[in-house]
């Protein structure tokens, strides 16, 4: 886990970073290619459940220095839809 601010700081900039480069390989406006960083919830509590159905939460978590890419595009109508 990283314990100094610099440290956060460095990896938020790395992940924009690869986010960034992601997002330019995307070949056509029909696809989206985008950087999902990791996370470790250190501590994830439910306060309590709210009039609109939705709970309140108290959360800590840490980014860790990985993650997922995500490719996404539009599917083709086939003849089955």
């Amino acid at each position: 886990l990283l314990s100094s601010a610099t440290s956060q700081k460095s990896l938020l900039h790395a992940t924009d970073s690869a986010a960034d480069e992601a997002t330019k390989s995307a070949p056509s406006t029909e696809s989206l290619t985008l950087f999902s960083p990791c996370k470790i919830n250190l501590f994830l509590r439910i306060i309590r459940k709210r009039p609109d159905g939705f709970h309140d939460l108290a959360s800590l978590f840490q980014a860790v220095g990985f993650g997922d890419t995500l490719h996404l595009s539009l599917a083709t109508k086939s003849d089955d839809d």
